[in-house]
């Protein structure tokens, strides 16, 4: 079985963003991200430290703005709208989950949709569609990124599992599109006839985000993207982490969890960083 790492797929975009810097002399340019995050979710903790990485590696200041998890949805608007205002910060990405209390769609559209790196506004929504996005949803850009380094065939049936606007709604749109040519099924969660849309199909994304798929499911001719990142805990206590596909499952290749898909959303965070910075300045 072949394993999908992303790591070298996230250093190929990282190489595109040291290029995309280089043409246009942005080298010396105090390029700026700021991670809201509200509240202490231990697994966002860990999601925000590979950022601020990453962001350290290509030279693009990073900064975090701790909210209170009990802030109340007034103030977090107040809070955006500054940085929106903010000429110093290019872009804006709002670090999910937020508490309960708090409206996440109606957060995302208080960000400038120009600042709004993780491509969830409604106005990059809305883009994505009618296929002009420069600021796309960096998870399934990032998963159209490694089909292609692994050159893995897109004109095909494929069967997307996972209906959120983050990763899978977005994602069967980019597949469907001229040039991709993918016949895409979209299931989720509370499909009735998963297993049956599972057998019939070689190439599977999953992200629902939770253990869906047993290993009994998948031909040995499956090709897997396993999007799901579900934290488990041993009988020691120990803390690893498991994806929406039984890891016992044998099939032709599969991206790991973890190491698969993780790094290469967290390169084209900075990439959609570089590209909204340009797009400020009317470069794009």
């Amino acid at each position: 079985m072949q394993l999908l790492y992303g790591a070298p797929v996230a250093q190929q975009i990282e190489d595109d963003i040291a290029l995309l810097k280089d043409r246009h002399q942005l080298n010396d340019v105090a390029i700026g991200l700021t991670i809201v995050v509200v509240g202490r979710d231990p697994a966002s903790a860990l999601y925000v430290r590979n950022k601020t990485k990453a962001s350290e590696r290509l030279g693009i200041i990073a900064q975090v703005l701790e909210l209170a998890e009990d802030i109340s949805s007034k103030e977090l608007e107040t809070q955006i709208r500054r940085l929106n205002e903010n000429p110093d910060v290019h872009g804006i990405l709002l670090q999910a989950p937020l508490p309960k209390h708090l409206p996440f769609d109606q957060a995302i559209s208080w960000i400038d949709p120009y600042k709004d790196v993780d491509g969830f506004h409604p106005l990059n929504v809305g883009k994505l569609i009618s296929d002009q996005a420069v600021l796309k949803p960096c998870t399934p850009a990032g998963i159209m990124r490694m089909l292609n380094f692994y050159q893995i065939k897109t004109t095909t049936n494929i069967l997307v599992i996972g209906r959120s606007s983050i990763v899978g709604t977005p994602l069967a749109l980019m597949l469907s599109r001229p040039g991709i040519d993918s016949t895409v099924t979209l299931a989720h969660s509370k499909t009735t006839n998963l297993e049956p849309l599972v057998r019939q199909h070689t190439l599977i994304i999953s992200a629902v985000g939770k253990p869906i798929i047993p290993k009994e499911w998948l031909s040995t001719d499956a090709v897997v993207i396993d999007v799901g990142t579900v934290p488990m805990t041993d009988a020691q206590g120990k803390r690893y982490w498991v994806g929406d596909v039984d890891p016992q499952a044998i099939c032709k290749a599969k991206s790991p969890v973890p190491k698969g898909v993780g790094p290469i959303t967290v390169a084209m965070l900075m990439y959609n960083t570089v590209q909204a910075y340009l797009l400020q300045q009317g470069l794009r």
